[in-house]
């Protein structure tokens, strides 16, 4: 990986951008969310993509988590340990310690042999003093009380953000964690007719708002300047994933997004720096 002073001072300046009303919310150029970890360059979701993630700069990463059989929140995306391990096992029935046997850094590359599943205390435990993490609850309302207790036995005071698809799960975290930013993940749909990728609206504000939520989290491709304009004027702040490219990196920094997920925290982190520089 190639660090710079470039990505050094956007990293800075990204992180001056937070407000006292609302950590994740910027007040310029869109704050950098290193996708389960700097995940372009490590194996996602381990320990080393945690730590690639913040070395570059990005104001934050964002892991998934999900319970094992024996009831301990381990960061894997899947429901299943198949894809990046090479052993299918389902983490919910399985016990945490057979989960971390598993070898779940090879497939990305025979450099990081022996990578394991990581619990979600234990990439709490190594997040710099700046830094911040994006947690997405991939099962259900069950995970809440545990993800609560982790995340308030140690000094992360505000440094920790939930956000997940499930809108139950949602309310429930928002809650459960008032004093944490809670986001509600939704994707992008496509016009049967034209192919085109359809605006987000109401059909996501209204419901974020009547159950108390903090923001939404958005794929880049239902995200347009108009419902950034509706969003925040009902309050919520609008986050983009998952995006790497110049053009729609771009775009989104445009129309004015508070945060960008992406597997590139490099790339969109020289982007918001020429954009910033350029105001």
């Amino acid at each position: 990986m190639h660090f710079s002073l470039t990505h050094l001072a956007a990293g800075v300046a990204v992180a001056l951008l937070m407000t006292a009303a609302n950590e994740t919310q910027a007040a310029g150029p869109p704050l950098v969310v290193a996708h389960r970890g700097f995940s372009y360059v490590a194996p996602e979701n381990t320990l080393v993509a945690m730590r690639e993630g913040w070395k570059s700069g990005a104001y934050g990463v964002e892991l998934d988590v999900h319970m094992t059989g024996d009831g301990q929140v381990i960061v894997i995306h899947d429901d299943t340990t198949s894809r990046t391990t090479g052993v299918d096992l389902p983490v919910s029935a399985t016990k945490t310690a057979d989960l971390q046997k598993l070898d779940a850094g090879t497939w990305k590359n025979p450099k990081y042999k022996g990578e394991k599943l990581p619990l979600l205390k234990d990439v709490l435990a190594e997040m710099p003093e700046d830094g911040h993490i994006f947690i997405e609850i991939k099962s259900g309302p069950e995970t809440v009380q545990p993800v609560k207790k982790i995340v308030e036995s140690g000094p992360w005071e505000k440094r920790v953000t939930i956000i997940g698809f499930g809108l139950t799960t949602m309310a429930d975290a928002k809650k459960a964690m008032p004093e944490r930013q809670v986001y509600w993940l939704r994707g992008a749909d496509k016009d049967k007719k034209t192919g085109e990728y359809i605006p987000r609206g109401k059909d996501i504000i209204e419901p974020a708002v009547a159950n108390g939520l903090d923001g939404l989290d958005v794929s880049w491709a239902g995200i347009t300047p108009e419902f950034i304009k509706e969003a925040k004027a009902a309050g919520l702040s609008v986050h983009a994933w998952t995006v790497d490219y110049d053009k729609e990196v771009n775009r989104l920094i445009e129309a004015g997004v508070d945060s960008i997920t992406t597997n590139r925290p490099d790339v969109v982190l020289e982007l918001v720096n020429k954009a910033t520089a350029a105001e």
